[in-house]
């Protein structure tokens, strides 16, 4: 009679185990799925401009206003590259250099109002 109760102990701490792993993983899609849905909402993001970091084209056009987009001698110009670096920023311009150019290749662009 002994053995048999030892091996329904054994058991039970099994089940038992099987129930906290089932638990925790439960656990754990309902924390993913709770910071998938958090990353997808778009309402009210702020873009952090740095100098000297890296900028997307589309990222851009969220902030600036691309039609605005002029050399140092202010003739317009047109942003062709996908990846700009941010060189300097005041209230209401952000200066970008393009990737493949020189460091003096800078345009500005107006910012948009909030």
């Amino acid at each position: 009679m002994v053995i048999p109760h030892l091996i329904r102990m054994n058991l039970m701490k099994k089940i038992n185990f099987l129930l906290y792993l089932l638990t925790m993983l439960a656990i754990s899609f309902v924390t993913l799925g709770h910071g998938t849905t958090e990353a997808t909402d778009t309402t009210n993001q702020t873009k952090h401009l740095y100098r000297g970091s890296s900028i997307s084209l589309e990222e851009l056009a969220q902030v600036a206003d691309l039609s605005s987009a002029r050399d140092q001698k202010g003739n317009p110009v047109t942003l062709e590259e996908e990846s700009y670096q941010v060189g300097s920023f005041t209230k209401g311009t952000v200066t970008i250099i393009p990737k493949s150019g020189k460091a003096d290749d800078v345009i500005t662009l107006d910012l948009k109002p909030n």
